[in-house]
């Protein structure tokens, strides 16, 4: 009886961008070997940022920033309470005020 293994090939060729964008879904194992390889970061930020300012952007054009704001500032009942508290030029200022620095954190979000 034979004791040795035949030794199973492996495919050192490493995979493209796109490869393993799509092998993380089909075959991950296979990525996640070639990640150990070579971890290029770029195109995975890249497709994140680009989904992301994609659901800012229906986000914005659908609800608008200042309902985006106002259901962030319902998290934060004491926030809340404090505007509410304020008179009513100063409390559409605010709100005004928030949903602007939202939409810039919003959409500068990928640069962070």
């Amino acid at each position: 009886m034979n004791d040795t293994v035949a030794a199973v090939p492996i495919d050192d060729k490493p995979l493209t961008e796109v490869e393993r964008v799509v092998d993380v879904f089909v075959a991950p194992s296979k990525t996640f070997t070639d990640i150990r390889r070579n971890a290029s970061w770029w195109v995975p930020w890249l497709l994140m940022s680009i989904f992301g300012l994609a659901v800012v952007f229906v986000v914005d054009k659908k609800l608008g920033m200042g309902t985006a704001y106002e259901n962030q500032l319902r998290l934060s009942p004491k926030q809340m309470d404090k505007i509410d508290q304020m008179p009513t030029d100063q409390k559409a200022k605010a709100m005004q005020v928030g949903a602007t620095i939202t939409r810039y954190f919003a959409y500068g979000s990928p640069l962070l």
